[in-house]
């Protein structure tokens, strides 16, 4: 476990997630989805074909209570 959480803080230090524009923040629908419990914001993929590896990061926005099941990862 505790491997895991050093491998995870190391992961984290390397990719920083951008800041969180106010706009973010207050968002509560979204025009393409409406009614939807959380969007994501943000989705990229590195892959370093050297090292055989890859790297998906996600930023989403819980919307609603029911969205915070997307949330716990």
């Amino acid at each position: 476990m505790i491997l895991l959480a050093i491998a995870l803080s190391f992961l984290a230090a390397a990719q920083p997630f951008k800041d969180v524009d106010k706009e973010e923040l207050a968002l509560t629908n979204v025009v393409f989805a409406p009614g939807a419990p959380a969007v994501v914001l943000d989705w990229t993929v590195d892959r370093d074909e050297d090292h055989s590896s890859e790297t998906e990061s996600d930023r989403i926005k819980v919307l609603t209570d029911e969205g915070k099941k997307y949330a716990n990862i």
